[in-house]
C-alpha cells in the first residue's frame, strides 16, 4: 500500500472514533463507526493504515466485533460463574491513568504520595458518580462540577487547589501522550472562602495546669510540645539518641506521618536543631532512656487522653496541634526573638512565615512614633 502523507490524528465525536488526516494536502475527517472504549481505541490505532483506504470500515468493523466477542469468551471461561467478571482498568480510562500519574509520584514524600493515592479515591467516587470513567468524555463544565462538589463538602480553598492540581496532572499526561486531542482542564473561579476560626493557645497559667494534671506518655509529649513548638509528628518520631544532654540539644530530622510511617519533616527548613530549654531537659531526666522513641502512644490515643483533660478541667476543647501554637504565642508575647521562636525552634522558613501567623503576640511597646522629626523643617 502506498504510503500517504497524513498528520495521525484521533479524537471522539458523540462516542465515536474518528479520523482526521491529510491525503494531498487535503484535510480528511472520517468515522471509524466504533464506540469510544479503550479497547476499541487501540484497534484502531493498530489498524490506522487500513482505515485510509476507502470501503474498509466494514470489514474493519466486523474484525473489531470478532476480537470483542474473543475477549469477552476469555474472560468468562477464566472466571467462576457465580462470581462477578471484574474489569482491568482500561488504558484510556480514568482509573488507569490516575495509577500512571501516581506511580510518577512515587518518589516523593511517603506522606504526600499518601495525599495524592487519597484525593485520587476521592476524584475517581466524584468521575464514575457522573458517569464518566473515560478521559475522552471530560468537557470544561465538569470542572464546574467538581468545584461545586468540592465547596458543597466544604473543602478548603488549600484542599480545593491541591484537587485540582490532581486533576490538572491527569489531563496534561492525557494529553502529552495523545489520549485527548485537547486538554479541557480549567479552574474556575471562586469566591473567597471564609478561613477557619484562628487557633486558641493556650495561656501560660493553662499550661501550667495541664502539665500539673497530665499524667502517663502524655505528660512527657505536652512538656515537650509546650516547650519546643514542635509539630505532633516531630515529637512522636523522636528518639532519646536526638537528645543532646551535654550541648541542650534537640535534632529533629524525622516525622512520623499518619498512617504510623516514618517519614523526612514536613519542609527543607524543618530538619532541625532546636534547643534543650532546662525545664524540659530537667523533666526528661527523670524517665529512662534507649534506644527506642520517647513517646510510646499512638497520636490516636494521646489525642483522646488530651480531649478528656481538656473537659475534665473545664478548658475549651482545642487540637493536640495548638500546643505548637501556644509555644510560639507565650515566647512572643515574654519578648523573645523571633527569629529564634520561628526559624530556630518552630522550624519556619523566614520571619516572613513566622509573623503571618504570629504578628499579633508581639508585644507592643507604647511610644510615640518618628519622634526624630519633630526637630526637623519642612
Amino acid at each position: 500500500m502506498k504510503k500517504l502523507k497524513k498528520s495521525q490524528n484521533l479524537y471522539i465525536r458523540a462516542n465515536i472514533i474518528q479520523i482526521d488526516y491529510q491525503k494531498d494536502q487535503i484535510r480528511i475527517r472520517k468515522s471509524t463507526g466504533l464506540k469510544y472504549s479503550g479497547l476499541a481505541f487501540q484497534f484502531v490505532k493498530k489498524n490506522y493504515e487500513r482505515y485510509l483506504i476507502k470501503g474498509a470500515e466494514k470489514q474493519l468493523k466486523k474484525e473489531f466485533q470478532a476480537l470483542e466477542d474473543e475477549i469477552v469468551i476469555q474472560r468468562l471461561s477464566t472466571q467462576e460463574s457465580n462470581k462477578k467478571i471484574e474489569k482491568t482498568p482500561e488504558p484510556y480510562s480514568f482509573k488507569a491513568i490516575f495509577e500512571k500519574v501516581n506511580n510518577e509520584k512515587a518518589f516523593l514524600k511517603n506522606s504526600s504520595v499518601a495525599t495524592y493515592k487519597s484525593i485520587s479515591k476521592h476524584l475517581l467516587n466524584f468521575l464514575h458518580s457522573n458517569n464518566i470513567y473515560y478521559v475522552a468524555d471530560f468537557t470544561r463544565e465538569h470542572c464546574q462540577l467538581l468545584l461545586k462538589y468540592l465547596l458543597d463538602n466544604n473543602k478548603s480553598s488549600a484542599t480545593i487547589n491541591i484537587y485540582f492540581i490532581l486533576l490538572n496532572n491527569v489531563l496534561t499526561y492525557a494529553h502529552e501522550n495523545k489520549i485527548i486531542s485537547d486538554n479541557p482542564f480549567y479552574k474556575p473561579k471562586m469566591r473567597q472562602i471564609a478561613k477557619k476560626s484562628e487557633f486558641k493557645p493556650f495561656t501560660l497559667d493553662e499550661v501550667k495546669l495541664l502539665l500539673k494534671n497530665a499524667d502517663g506518655d502524655l505528660k512527657l509529649y505536652l512538656f515537650i510540645a509546650f516547650f519546643t513548638g514542635a509539630r505532633i509528628g516531630e515529637i512522636l518520631a523522636l528518639t532519646w539518641n536526638n537528645i543532646d544532654f551535654v550541648n541542650n540539644e534537640i535534632n529533629i530530622h524525622q516525622t512520623l506521618a499518619l498512617n504510623g510511617v516514618l517519614d523526612t519533616p514536613k519542609t527543607k527548613s524543618s530538619f532541625r536543631t532546636i534547643d534543650l530549654l532546662p525545664t524540659l531537659a530537667n523533666k526528661l531526666k527523670e524517665y529512662p532512656q534507649d534506644n527506642k522513641t520517647i513517646i510510646k502512644s499512638r497520636r490516636t490515643k494521646l489525642n483522646q487522653e488530651f480531649q478528656a483533660l481538656l473537659a475534665k478541667l473545664n478548658l475549651a476543647p482545642r487540637r493536640l496541634y495548638d500546643t505548637r501554637h501556644t509555644f510560639a504565642s507565650i515566647m512572643l508575647s515574654k519578648g523573645e526573638e523571633p527569629m529564634w521562636v520561628g526559624c530556630k525552634m518552630l522550624g519556619h522558613k523566614d520571619l516572613n512565615e513566622t509573623y503571618r501567623s504570629y504578628a499579633k503576640y508581639l508585644p507592643r511597646e507604647v511610644r510615640q512614633r518618628a519622634k526624630f522629626l519633630e526637630n526637623e523643617m519642612f
